[in-house]
């Protein structure tokens, strides 16, 4: 056989017949070759967000296999104004390839014809892993059993100080992958610093500046030339936004004590760490209000809806869910979409500190891959990053400071690149 061409997904144009965020979407997927089709889901739902499809009217049903598609694309036929059924499969040695393939193209075409309503067939059918991999994932892929390399390289700052290139106490960090950016919250220099990592220079730019003590800082598109930018202010009680490349902030939500850890949703609500007060917040852009969402208000604890000094915070853009970094905890918590209580993701649930693979001792920052829910946590006091698989019992350490002092700085914020 000649070598494939690999084709590269694109965005699907689906019929409008209404407003599109009043669309009702049914999404049908395999868990068979999960990782990679778990790629392209992220890929199409991302895509639909994009298109003003509101999160809440897409409906995610998991199949074994290509085979029960069809049939579950029927009973979600009713209730959807589109169906898109996503699988893989690869021929390899598979005698029977030809046979579930033609099985699952015909039998999504003939309920299309018998319902009328749009059937998106985006199961591929692939000869080798090698094509599947290329048609199913983005350009660069964290793979799950990926390693690296234990010296570091520096990409900004390596002499304290206040010029451009250099850093004072840098705390959070995150990479803007559009424009391919790093921005630091330069805690002790009172700004955000930016720098180009496609660049050799070291050099930074300062985007914001005179911000009391930023403990953490979120990049985020909202449709302009530069994108905005939201710091939590440790020691002014708040987060900041700066929309635009502006110079001047604009404050977002109420008093947030102690601010530490800061994301943002698809819908541009704001997430914000209140460790001192022991809980989360949450401040709703369409009614500009901030609620609590997870933890009690000044009840520190260790119970199941309890947290103790949470600090860094993540949020997956597509389900809602919030991870937190519960310091004192020595875990980290998910908490589902409007539930009242969080279950342990990683390390102990009791809030026991450890050196070991299974525990934590004051994890002060996390980061999930939202394509394969792989965690990444600074383990502050062990001075190392940890990976956990889903539904790992223990952890992996990825990367390890040498000493007390270069490991409370370097690994103080973790953050992955593909998300």
């Amino acid at each position: 056989l000649e070598k494939p061409t690999y084709i590269k997904f694109v965005p699907i144009n689906l019929p409008v017949p209404c407003i599109s965020n009043e669309l009702k979407i049914g999404i049908v997927r395999t868990s068979w070759n999960e990782y990679l089709v778990g790629l392209l889901t992220e890929r199409i739902k991302q895509n639909l967000l994009d298109g003003k499809i509101h999160s809440d009217n897409i409906t995610e049903v998991l199949v074994p296999r290509s085979f029960e598609i069809p049939w579950t694309a029927k009973i979600l036929a009713p209730e959807c104004d589109a169906v898109i059924c996503i699988g893989l499969l690869i021929k390899g040695e598979t005698m029977h390839f030809e046979m579930v393939s033609q099985s699952v193209a015909q039998g999504l075409l003939n309920l299309q014809l018998e319902s009328g309503v749009p059937i998106i067939n985006c199961v591929l059918n692939c000869l080798t892993e090698g094509e599947a991999e290329a048609r199913c994932g983005p350009d660069t892929i964290i793979s799950p059993c990926a390693r690296w390399n234990t010296t570091g390289v520096t990409v900004a700052g390596g002499v304290k100080g206040n010029l451009s290139d250099q850093l004072d106490g840098p705390e959070g960090i995150f990479v803007y992958k559009p424009l391919n950016r790093l921005y630091v919250a330069d805690f002790n220099n009172q700004r955000i610093q930016m720098f180009l990592l496609n660049q050799s220079s070291s050099t930074g730019v300062t985007v914001a500046s005179n911000v009391t003590f930023p403990s953490n800082v979120y990049v985020d598109d909202d449709g302009n030339s530069e994108p905005t930018v939201y710091a939590a202010l440790y020691k002014s009680d708040c987060v900041n936004q700066w929309v635009n490349g502006s110079k001047e902030a604009v404050q977002v939500g109420g008093e947030c004590r102690s601010c530490t850890g800061i994301a943002v949703d698809n819908e541009k609500n704001v997430y914000m760490s209140e460790p001192t007060r022991h809980r989360v917040l949450k401040w709703s852009r369409r009614t500009n209000t901030t609620t609590i969402i997870a933890g009690q208000t000044d009840q520190p604890g260790s119970m199941s809806n309890q947290l103790r000094r949470p600090q860094g915070i993540h949020i997956d853009r597509t389900h809602g869910t919030l991870y937190v970094a519960d310091s004192d905890n020595n875990r980290v918590q998910k908490w589902l979409k409007d539930a009242q209580d969080g279950v342990t993701r990683a390390g102990s649930s009791l809030g026991v500190a450890g050196n070991d693979s299974a525990s934590f001792s004051d994890p002060i920052s996390v980061t999930v891959d939202e394509v394969t829910y792989i965690l990444y946590v600074a383990d502050f006091n062990n001075r190392r990053i940890q990976r956990w698989l889903p539904n790992a019992t223990e952890g992996e350490t990825i990367a390890q400071g040498s000493s007390m002092f270069s490991a409370s700085k370097s690994l103080i914020g973790v953050f992955s690149k593909e998300n």
